[in-house]
């Protein structure tokens, strides 16, 4: 986004990757107004550094770190991402390490790695933010 930074703010974010912009959105939620964020790239400069996101990240009920699913983020990224039921390692013939996300089934609702770009989670959250009425200022 363009235009000139605020002269004041409460909260100031440095940062708009998925941890920066969550963190305003759940701080939004627990009342807070006056946040801005700031970035020194533009938008689609970043490359995707995060391909997972794991069952504490889209749940997790304490407000820092703030989960997607009390943020309300979750529901617009599970139709964006793919769910995977299990990682390993193959030699070839047979899995030497396997790891079966069913097995958090007792522990969570969501027993799975979900895989998406952080474009794609980055875009999610800045509608959610425009939504907000939190602007993200750039360079």
């Amino acid at each position: 986004m363009s235009g000139s930074l605020p002269q004041q703010t409460t909260v100031l974010i440095v940062g708009a990757g998925p941890c920066g912009m969550a963190a305003a959105v759940s701080m939004y939620h627990q009342g807070l107004r006056d946040i801005t964020i700031v970035d020194a790239l533009l938008p689609g400069e970043n490359s995707s550094r995060a391909m997972v996101i794991h069952a504490a990240t889209l749940e997790f009920t304490h407000p820092m770190p703030p989960a997607l699913d009390s943020i309300g983020c979750l529901e617009r990224l599970l139709p964006l991402g793919e769910k995977m039921e299990r990682v390993g390692i193959h030699d070839g013939s047979s899995y030497i390490l396997s790891i079966e996300f069913a097995l958090l089934k007792a522990y969570t609702k969501y027993p799975f790695g979900f895989v998406i770009p952080q474009s794609s989670t980055e875009g999610v959250m800045l509608e959610v933010l425009g939504e907000l009425g939190i602007k993200v200022f750039r360079r």
